[in-house]
């Protein structure tokens, strides 16, 4: 069955005609916020609601390979990827049953939205993936800090991984016998070294564009 809106259309079975809809109105808002910060925000891009993960991972081979490669606390929130004009991810139903709470579901179900901003940074910076390839995907995992936050930041959705965060924190903790908020110092410092080496990240503010008109 297939769904569409403006910018983006949905391939997805019957019972995930609501998922569907909501998740291609969230993108869509997405995609207008998204347009005065970059040069270049995608449409006609196609949405692929999956009714269980074996067929997500079967259709993704590098998926179980950034989950085998993430922290323990991210592994969750590995529930779809990215292709140079799709977006694929698991259905409500699934993901529901993954969240450990309701930031955790709501992170969830935003799974489209990072994906989406994935493809807006590719457009704008064509060293990052997608499209994907055994270098890409190595680029991917060495900058995955910088892909997946930058991710969570512009769909707005940092707030919902506060618990997996310091999750994440609490084991640096243990591991490096070090108070916490000396490793968030250093870890902030460890995130500015990166970025001044790599070079500007900040996309560039442009005027916003036409919106393209609705396509049958």
């Amino acid at each position: 069955m297939e769904t569409h809106s403006l910018s983006f259309a949905a391939r997805h079975e019957i019972d995930d005609a609501e998922c569907a809809q909501r998740t291609l109105d969230d993108l869509e808002d997405l995609r207008l916020r998204l347009e005065e910060r970059f040069e270049e925000a995608p449409g006609e891009v196609t949405l692929v609601v999956h009714p269980a993960a074996a067929w997500l991972a079967a259709a993704h081979p590098f998926l179980p390979a950034a989950r085998w490669a993430a922290a323990p606390a991210g592994r969750r929130y590995l529930a779809g990827w990215a292709m140079a004009s799709e977006l694929h991810v698991l259905n409500d139903q699934y993901m529901d049953r993954r969240a450990a709470g309701e930031d955790s579901q709501r992170a969830l179900r935003g799974t489209a939205e990072r994906l989406y901003v994935q493809l807006v940074l590719a457009a704008n910076n064509r060293q990052l993936p997608p499209p994907w390839g055994p270098r890409r995907f190595a680029r991917y995992l060495r900058w995955a800090w910088l892909i997946e936050g930058a991710a969570q930041y512009y769909a707005g959705q940092v707030p919902h991984f506060r618990a997996a965060v310091i999750r994440r924190m609490r084991n640096l903790e243990l591991a490096f016998d070090e108070p916490l908020p000396e490793i968030e110092r250093l870890w902030r410092r460890h995130l500015r070294e990166e970025v001044a080496r790599s070079g500007s990240t900040r996309p560039r503010r442009v005027s916003r564009s036409p919106r393209r008109s609705a396509t049958g």
